[in-house]
């Protein structure tokens, strides 16, 4: 650099540096002008992002479907479908023989004949005693062929005994069962279930043992035997066991009055609390 400026005048250079370049200042009248800034680092940066900027616009210009670098087309070049060949699914004879025995048994041979096996499941729900020494089980099964079967028993959690069966019927699609949470009187002589057919729940109460009630009945219908003993309110639910003969119901959807259920007399004794 020559140290003489084109006013004449004389450079110095300046004691310190700065990004591994020594500046010089011009002396003006003995006062120090404004340093230049413009290093050789900066110079580099400024390249290499140009050159970088380019490299990628190369890049992108590559790689767009239909542009070509030489010449820089601005029309994509046109559009050709792939034609793929026709390809016809078909089950070789012995694929086609397995499918057809795994499906269903065919008398004929006839695909028309061909009917779906769903498999059988079974499933069991089952309720403690509140002494613990006995279980009401009630097991579901479906043979995959629409036949349906519940079956209601009880037994003793020790296995002491064998199972007692206490109730089965082949339900429908309106009608199901369940096991009240509280299905155990107190001194494990009774046990009742709920059956829920079109929406409307029947409570039907059993001896444990397994036996016939006095008049010979299996069961006995609570919700038959409110409907005819009023028809002021509507049965709604049968929470629990006030005692070993007594039911506790509810009335209206919880919000009528309550009553109790005598087993011993099949009768309803209205209360003055509601459950």
């Amino acid at each position: 650099m020559n140290p003489d400026d084109a006013n004449g005048q004389t450079l110095v250079p300046d004691q310190r540096m700065e990004d591994g370049v020594l500046p010089f200042q011009p002396i003006n009248n003995g006062q120090p002008a404004s340093r230049l800034r413009f290093t050789i680092r900066r110079e580099l940066e400024f390249i290499g992002v140009v050159v970088l900027a380019g490299m990628v616009s190369f890049f992108v210009l590559r790689i767009m479907p239909g542009y070509r670098v030489a010449g820089i087309s601005s029309q994509p070049a046109p559009f050709t479908p792939l034609s793929m060949p026709s390809i016809t699914p078909s089950l070789s004879p012995q694929i086609s023989q397995a499918v057809a025995t795994s499906a269903s048994p065919v008398a004929s041979g006839s695909p028309s004949s061909l009917s779906v096996v769903y498999p059988s499941t079974s499933t069991t729900a089952m309720q403690v005693s509140p002494d613990g020494t006995y279980q009401a089980l009630l097991q579901s099964k479906d043979d995959g062929s629409g036949t349906k079967m519940s079956t209601f028993f009880t037994s003793r959690t020790d296995s002491s005994g064998s199972a007692t069966l206490i109730y089965s019927r082949s339900p429908d699609a309106h009608t199901f069962l369940t096991i009240p949470y509280n299905t155990f009187s107190p001194g494990n002589r009774y046990v009742f279930l709920q059956e829920t057919v079109d929406g409307v729940p029947h409570f039907l109460v059993f001896q444990t043992s397994g036996n016939r009630f006095v008049d010979g009945q299996q069961y006995l219908d609570v919700s038959s035997l409110f409907a005819a003993y009023t028809s002021s309110e509507v049965l709604y639910q049968v929470t629990g066991w006030a005692s070993d003969t007594l039911l506790i119901i509810e009335t209206d959807y919880g919000v009528g009055p309550s009553f109790w259920f005598d087993l011993a007399g099949q009768t309803f004794v209205p209360l003055s609390t509601r459950f």
